[in-house]
């Protein structure tokens, strides 16, 4: 998820390019109006309008049947680190994610390829 186009596009991209089935969101309520339980896990850019990937990742944890989330940032702080671990993220990256990382990462979650 990132109200980036090209960013979403990307990122969709890289996914798919690993061998894992992608549903692309623009923005935060795209996201919690969809049937997100059904996700193996949420790729979310933490900087946003209206609802950031912070404010996204607590409003998730808080339904039952949450996938884990990812929250990915371009400007990484270790304040910004200790939120999204509050905020319950599974992990936080800095971006651009590369494919090694990502697919090290789908695979400690024991996300399925094709999932």
């Amino acid at each position: 998820m990132d109200d980036d186009e090209r960013a979403r596009v990307s990122l969709g991209s890289l996914v798919t390019s690993l061998g894992f089935s992608t549903c692309a969101f623009a923005s935060a309520r795209e996201c919690l109006d969809s049937d997100f339980e059904s996700l193996s896990c949420i790729i979310s850019d933490i900087q946003m309008p209206d609802v950031n990937g912070l404010q996204l990742a607590h409003m998730l944890r808080s339904r039952p049947n949450c996938p884990p989330i990812i929250l990915i940032t371009a400007f990484p702080r270790p304040s910004l680190m200790k939120q999204a671990a509050a905020a319950g993220a599974a992990f936080f990256v800095e971006k651009p994610l590369s494919p090694g990382i990502l697919l090290d990462i789908l695979s400690t979650l024991s996300i399925k390829k094709g999932a």
